[in-house]
């Protein structure tokens, strides 16, 4: 729906604003839409997509917030506890997400509590994995 484009060109307008970040010197690129993630990391020829089935409703208010928020959080963490990886952080943040997709309503109604979001991971954990793509399996020289 982003401006009206046509799946098609959508993609084609976010593989150009992924390549103009990229080349301003930008790392990681990451892109939220329709309940899932996709990273473009600098280094890397395919994207990870991150995803956690669909829980519930379509869309909901919060959901890209709720994204952010674990975001936000899980990197602080991982800057001062260095205990997490960036694949953890991407994870955690996706799970947030899907969980915000459950609740319809206002933003602050649609957030997870950090509880809700530990049992979905530890749900996930036991049914696989919530990436795609592998960053080690996807790197190329250079």
């Amino acid at each position: 729906e982003l401006l009206g484009l046509n799946d098609e060109d959508r993609i084609d307008l976010q593989n150009c604003v992924v390549a103009i970040l990229a080349g301003s010197g930008v790392r990681n690129v990451i892109l939220v839409e329709a309940g899932q993630c996709t990273v473009y990391q600098r280094g890397y020829t395919a994207p990870i997509l991150y995803a956690v089935p669909a829980l519930g409703v379509l869309e909901s208010a919060g959901q890209r917030d709720a994204f952010c928020a674990m975001l936000a959080m899980q990197l602080h963490k991982q800057r001062h506890d260095a205990v997490i990886t960036f694949d953890e952080v991407l994870e955690w943040s996706t799970a947030a997400m899907a969980l915000a997709r459950r609740r319809t309503g206002s933003v602050p109604g649609s957030m997870p509590r950090v509880e809700e979001v530990e049992t979905l991971m530890k749900d996930l954990r036991t049914s696989g994995p919530t990436r795609t793509t592998s960053i080690k399996e996807e790197a190329h020289d250079g």
